[in-house]
């Protein structure tokens, strides 16, 4: 199965870059990978699965004083990328990766005259997540949850899923690191601590398995180490079910 980009994808997450103002054109697939066998005796071969997905990426845009920055950032190894879609809002759906090995960067000057660059990603055999946006990017100040605008899953519960994380902007205004912590809820009205991620220092971005059950719904809170009130994270949180 694939996916094109359209007007609707609100934020293109390479780590703690959103790329989208750079690009005009981009193309996801999906496949299970469903090797055939024929077994001695047998006069036809049959598919069987492994349970793996491989996930691709390609997306095309345009080098200028930005962009040139960015293509050194693009690639390498291990690379959380995010892809919202319906004006990032909480609830509304993603695309994650949670390994993507970021190569093939390449510009140039086509015959119009337009300089392009056209990076190629490939998640090496971990698939594409499709999620639900828990946090829209924000700027998040003093200790805080948000209980009151949660997220509402499809699914009434799920066994397992994988938190995504991207701060695009991090003043820690004297302090060490925040605490951003996945919570839910089987009512929306009591919410608990479900998975927390690694302490957050920097712009970046990571993933964490929710190795227990997730409730249909969704928040987040964060708690601030040392600072003097004036710190300031600028981050999204979705989930995917697997």
């Amino acid at each position: 199965m694939a996916y094109t980009s359209a007007k609707d994808v609100s934020s293109v997450f390479f780590d703690g870059l959103d790329v989208k103002q750079s690009n005009n054109e981009m193309t996801i697939t999906n496949e299970a990978i469903m090797p055939k066998r024929r077994p001695l005796g047998s006069a036809s071969k049959s598919a069987y699965p492994t349970g793996q997905v491989d996930g691709e990426m390609s997306i095309t845009g345009w080098l200028d004083s930005v962009t040139a920055v960015q293509l050194g950032d693009l690639t390498g190894d291990s690379k959380v990328i995010s892809v919202l879609h319906d004006g990032g809002l909480v609830s509304s759906r993603f695309l994650g990766f949670k390994a993507a090995n970021v190569t093939g960067a390449k510009a140039g000057i086509a015959d119009d005259d337009l300089d392009s660059y056209e990076p190629v990603i490939t998640a090496n055999g971990c698939k594409a997540n499709f999620g639900y946006v828990v946090a829209p990017l924000a700027a998040r100040t003093t200790d805080e949850d948000t209980d009151d605008t949660y997220c509402t899953m499809l699914e009434t519960t799920g066994a397992s899923g994988t938190g995504f994380l991207h701060v695009t902007a991090i003043d820690l205004d004297g302090g060490t690191s925040v605490l951003i912590t996945i919570r839910d809820s089987a009512d929306h009205i009591t919410f608990t601590d479900h998975t927390a991620f690694a302490a957050v220092t920097a712009v970046g971005a990571q993933t964490v398995a929710l190795a227990t059950e997730v409730k249909k719904y969704l928040s987040i809170s964060w708690a601030w180490t040392g600072g003097s009130g004036s710190q300031t994270v600028t981050a999204f949180v979705g989930v995917a079910i697997d």
